[in-house]
């Protein structure tokens, strides 16, 4: 589904070039739900703007279903940290967004908003506007209006970042729900370790800047999962393992600053 050959990504400065990303290798499978974490200002926000055809890459290819280097399309859907609904539109305005865009009939996109409202939990407020809504509320929003389109990737920046521990619990729940649903390909960009054994088939280990896959990590703990996996054996041996990895990551941080 998608591939990852000898990636780079350089940016001009007023000081001279910055590489953010160096010779990055990986693949993801259809139907994978991978996550990516790593030290801070490792190219993880890079990485996924070039696979979603918003950065283009310096050297090296991206192949998503055999297109190299495409540019955005509705194939793909982005989901960011921060709060990025049209304020001006109400909780269904904004989930028919894209299928309106797109001709989609009337009837049709009635029959896909109402049915992702009622699956984030929302029905009761979907003719509110995102400002009386809550963080976690306009998140859900967020992941509907992703998901109207039918994309079959997502790439997800820290999508829940920002939340309360709570509401993050539930969100996490929620996406899980939605993908043992319909299995779509997922790019998920975490600093939580624990989120990413929560969430990810595989996971990739990012080195420090610039950014390099480290290691790549296969999650064996079985489906469907829930909160029980964090005293599980493996779990605690994943966290073990990725935690050292990001750990020698952000002492070589530390002596370049």
């Amino acid at each position: 589904m998608i591939t990852i050959e000898h990636l780079e990504k350089t940016f001009e400065t007023p000081k001279g070039n910055v590489t953010a990303l160096e010779d990055v290798n990986l693949s993801i499978d259809h139907g994978q739900f991978t996550c990516i974490v790593g030290a801070s200002g490792c190219g993880k926000s890079t990485l996924l703007k070039i696979i979603g055809g918003l950065e283009p890459p310096t050297v090296g290819t991206v192949s998503v279903d055999q297109k190299i280097n495409p540019e955005p399309g509705q194939d793909r859907g982005m989901m960011f940290q921060s709060y990025t609904l049209y304020h001006w539109l109400t909780v269904t305005e904004n989930i028919e967004f894209g299928p309106k865009l797109n001709g989609v009939n009337v009837a049709e996109r009635k029959s896909i908003v109402d049915h992702l409202i009622r699956s984030i939990g929302l029905t009761k407020f979907k003719d509110l506007y995102p400002s009386s809504l809550s963080g976690g509320m306009q998140q859900r929003v967020a992941l509907a209006r992703m998901l109207a389109n039918d994309p079959s990737i997502l790439l997800m920046d820290e999508p829940f970042g920002a939340l309360d521990a709570q509401t993050r619990a539930m969100m996490q729940n929620l996406l899980l729900k939605l993908w043992e649903e319909n299995h779509k390909t997922v790019l998920f960009v975490t600093h939580d370790i624990d989120e990413a054994i929560l969430l990810g088939d595989v996971i990739y280990v990012m080195s420090s800047h610039p950014g390099k896959v480290k290691k790549r990590i296969t999650v064996d703990i079985p489906r469907p999962r829930a909160d029980q996996i964090f005293s599980n054996r493996t779990f605690g041996d994943l966290k073990a393992e990725i935690t050292e990895l990001l750990f020698d990551e952000n002492e070589k941080n530390m002596n370049l600053a």
